[in-house]
């Protein structure tokens, strides 16, 4: 029986060399599948301290039981901690003083990726999910710094784009490659008539409640940009059913209230903060 499965894995070696790296294991998809599920469950959370409580649950119980499951156990605890250190950045970036923390938590991730991806060589191929979330870590670090955003735009789009060459329907990437082609100029391959196919593709395309709610959230900003307010509430009430407290919703609802969609916010936040810090509107507070 021993010989049966070593003379197995010699032949999946050797006719499909590309095997280790572009495959992941079941539990693998099904942790990133309840993953989509559980970013939009702590978005409900009265604190950012809360949410975070329980992403570090979330990932510790992963990172027990991925060595037990996984095919390729670097690659698959690359996405995992890609995607904990995505998510913890959205809720610490609000305290200022950790702002040089997560440039560098965002800049090893990113490098420990690349280095992952550098060893891959021929036809080889890592899975979809490493390319997207290795774009999603770069394009967020670039928010740190302009020569960063200089360096890497075009790889970000690059890593986008692989992924979506693996899976077409994969929302996750199409809601990302839509905000690159949001922000990108013609001139760079970009544009809001591109953006706005990648966003339709990705609610069409949601394979589960967590990517249906972000998909629908992208659209509905979309539209708000665009002054088609009744599309952008459309979307917008369809993404707050999949949980109706929502905080992230809840901070949507009031840029919109007050003239900003998603898209303008995310590139003058600095500026936007300090108008509603000097406003009547007041964001939970964080328990010590």
């Amino acid at each position: 029986m021993k010989l049966f499965f070593s003379i197995v894995s010699f032949c999946m070696c050797v006719l499909c060399p590309s095997f280790a790296h572009a495959g992941i294991s079941s539990y693998a998809e099904q942790r990133i599948a309840e993953f989509m599920k559980f970013r939009v469950e702590i978005s409900s959370c009265a604190t950012n301290k809360e949410s975070l409580q329980l992403l570090a649950e979330f990932k510790n119980e992963t990172d027990r039981n991925l060595p037990l499951h996984s095919i390729d156990v670097e690659q698959e605890k690359l996405i995992f901690d890609s995607f904990y250190v995505m998510e913890r950045h959205h809720y610490m970036y609000d305290e200022v003083d950790k702002r040089p923390f997560l440039c560098d938590a965002m800049k090893l991730q990113m490098e420990k990726n690349e280095t992952y991806l550098s060893k891959l060589k021929g036809k080889e191929t890592a899975n979809k999910w490493l390319y997207v979330l290795t774009g999603d870590v770069t394009s967020c670090y670039m928010t740190f710094s302009l020569s960063a955003t200089l360096r890497y735009g075009f790889r970000v789009k690059e890593l986008y784009e692989k992924a979506l060459k693996l899976d077409s329907g994969l929302s996750y990437a199409l809601t990302n490659l839509g905000q690159w082609m949001f922000y990108a100029p013609k001139i760079f391959g970009g544009g809001k008539k591109k953006a706005l196919k990648c966003f339709s593709h990705a609610v069409e395309s949601s394979r589960n409640d967590g990517e249906q709610f972000f998909s629908d959230i992208y659209m509905s900003q979309y539209y708000f940009d665009r002054k088609e307010m009744g599309l952008s509430k459309e979307f917008l009430e369809k993404a707050s059913a999949y949980n109706q407290d929502s905080r992230y919703v809840e901070q949507i609802k009031m840029l919109n209230e007050n003239g900003w969609s998603l898209f303008y916010y995310n590139r003058h936040r600095a500026g936007i903060d300090e108008d509603i810090k000097n406003s009547n509107y007041k964001e939970p507070v964080d328990e010590d």
